[in-house]
């Protein structure tokens, strides 16, 4: 099972790279959720012919005018899903590069032919990527231009603010202060918090991301490279659950 978790997994940035829209959607099920990022209006299907119609206009958007590679740092499947530390590398037709650190977890459900995935769910900053395209100079501007105006007539303005969306309602650096200083007391031996992380103390790199009412963090556990993924309430805004991967 692992290594098919593998497998299907590996197989989403394959077809980015390749440029093949119809066997990257074909890689999910009907009932597919896609955020990303994290935090803005989610991908879902829509009513009608074509319930993937969504996916597709997310594909023109987003995908298919450019270069994108994916640099895997690590990755560990679990049971029905797989997390992955990742930076992700577009290309622009203006001959722009922005450089995305994410992490990302994909979720499965088995079918007749394989897997199919049922959730993705891509945990990235949208400020500090934006920032890479904002500069004085001709190919940034003709790079910013051309991409909201290709979210404008594929995603439409509902589309264009569900997207913006992300950048509200983040637990931001309040969230990441909280995880960390919950690592923190781990590492200091506090019952509690090693009680909270599952009896293991992960230490945390630079690479700690806020999306959404979620915050992930690149970690290592004795020297082993792993995740961290916490889930925080909409209400209280407090650490709701924790899950680590090594």
């Amino acid at each position: 099972m692992i290594d098919e978790l593998l497998s299907a997994v590996a197989r989403s940035p394959e077809l980015v790279a390749a440029h093949d829209r119809e066997g990257w959607v074909g890689l999910f099920a009907d009932d597919f959720r896609v955020d990303d990022p994290v935090g803005s209006r989610p991908v879902v299907p829509e009513g009608g012919p074509d319930p993937k119609a969504s996916l597709r206009r997310f594909w023109d958007t987003f995908i298919a005018p450019n270069d994108i590679r994916f640099e895997v740092h690590h990755e560990v499947p679990r049971d029905d899903h797989v997390v992955r530390d990742v930076t992700i590398r577009t290309q622009m037709p203006q001959g722009i590069e922005v450089v995305t650190p994410a992490h990302l977890k994909y979720e499965f459900r088995r079918r007749d032919d394989g897997l199919e995935i049922t959730h993705m769910s891509a945990f990235w900053e949208l400020l500090p990527v934006l920032r890479q395209s904002i500069h004085p100079t001709a190919a940034h501007v003709r790079a910013l231009s051309a991409q909201q105006a290709r979210m404008l007539r594929v995603q439409g303005v509902g589309g264009v603010l569900g997207f913006a969306s992300a950048m509200r309602g983040s637990v931001g650096r309040r969230g990441k202060l909280a995880v960390l200083d919950l690592l923190a007391n781990a590492q200091r031996g506090d019952r509690t918090a090693l009680d909270r992380l599952g009896g293991v103390a992960p230490v945390a790199t630079d690479k700690v991301i806020a999306a959404g009412r979620f915050v992930t963090a690149t970690v290592t556990v004795d020297g082993t490279p792993g995740l961290l993924y916490a889930t925080f309430s909409p209400r209280t805004r407090a650490i709701r659950e924790i899950d680590v991967y090594v």
